[in-house]
């Protein structure tokens, strides 16, 4: 399986211990082993999983209430990108850079959409929504 760990990277810290860092790492282990991996794993990742839909909850009441002059700007690192080290003015390590991605929402506006939906009994009916869009640029 492959599991995040603390891998050693060149060269040591300023307190002469070797640099580390968190990388993905084949690793061979027993079902037993391999599931309390993931149970202790979930113990981390549900709060996580939580507290980011309760983020997306609160971005989506916050959106919603934008004036329409509005420019939202906010920022998403994205690390371990896959790269493959050449120089050692870009990076001397494998996989070892950081995409940071600027998201800009504005002109907010409501338009009419129209489409069409089944209804209860399966007929299809035209229908014309508001729906409160704004441009993305990332």
């Amino acid at each position: 399986v492959m599991v995040w760990e603390k891998a050693r990277r060149q060269g040591k810290a300023k307190n002469g211990k070797d640099n580390t860092q968190q990388e993905l790492t084949s690793k061979v282990m027993t079902v037993a082993q391999l599931i309390g991996h993931f149970v202790k794993l979930l113990h981390i990742c549900i709060p996580h999983i939580q507290e980011i839909r309760w983020i997306k909850h609160l971005q989506d009441t916050d959106f919603t209430k934008m004036s329409p002059g509005t420019i939202l700007i906010f920022t998403d690192y994205a690390a371990l990108m896959a790269l493959r080290a050449r120089q050692a003015k870009n990076s001397s390590v494998d996989a070892h850079a950081i995409c940071d991605n600027f998201v800009i929402l504005w002109n907010k506006r409501v338009v009419k959409v129209t489409g069409k939906k089944k209804d209860e009994s399966g007929v299809e009916v035209d229908i014309e929504e508001e729906v409160t869009i704004s441009n993305v640029d990332i």
